[in-house]
C-alpha cells in the first residue's frame, strides 16, 4: 500500500497498519521527495523531525532528538545509493 500524500518537516503523518491473516507480512511505503538518503539529506530530515514514534503490540519506539532519529535512520538505508529507509516491525 503506497501513501503518496507530500510528507513535509511540517506534516503529522500517522500511518495505522492492520495486521493481515495468514501469516502475511502488511507493508506501508511513506514518499518523502526523490533523491537518496546521503549523509546531508539525513541529517536535514533528522533536525526538521520533532518526533517519530514506532508502536506495535510487542514494542515501542519514541524518538523526540534529532541525534536518536538519525542514528535510528542511518542504518536502515537500503538500496541503490541509499534511495530507501526500511524499518521492520515484527
Amino acid at each position: 500500500m503506497a501513501d503518496k500524500r507530500p510528507v513535509g518537516p511540517d506534516s503529522i503523518f500517522t500511518k495505522t497498519l492492520a495486521p493481515k491473516g495468514n501469516g502475511k507480512k502488511s507493508q506501508v511505503f511513506v514518499y518523502y521527495g526523490i533523491g537518496a538518503w546521503g549523509d546531508v539529506s539525513l541529517a536535514k530530515i533528522s533536525r526538521e523531525t520533532k518526533r517519530l514514534e514506532v508502536i506495535s503490540i510487542n514494542d515501542t519506539i519514541l524518538l523526540t532528538d534529532s541525534t536518536q532519529i538519525r542514528n535510528f535512520f542511518e542504518p536502515r538505508r537500503r538500496g541503490l545509493l541509499k534511495s530507501r529507509i526500511v524499518i521492520n516491525i515484527r
